[in-house]
């Protein structure tokens, strides 16, 4: 099976040491959903809306010592 831009994508984040993504399920992300899935790596969590998925990202950053991975930051620096 060739590599799609989602599979790229759940290798990216598991390079940078993401253990859960929120997100809210639909057409756009469903690539990305079943990526993730098929690995197992790292967890899906449905939310019904952006803002919750940034709260529940935070919560758990603030409650677990591990920060949120800034996406934009070169993880080779």
């Amino acid at each position: 099976m060739a590599k799609t831009v989602a599979d790229v994508l759940r290798e990216m984040l598991a390079k940078a040491g993401v253990k859960r993504c929120y997100g809210i399920v639909g057409d756009a992300l469903n690539p990305v959903v079943d990526a993730l899935r098929r690995n197992g790596a790292i967890e899906f969590v449905a939310v019904r809306h952006e803002e919750y998925g940034v709260f529940a990202a935070v919560a758990e950053a603030y409650f677990t010592g591990n920060p949120a991975q800034q996406p934009w930051r070169n993880l080779d620096s």
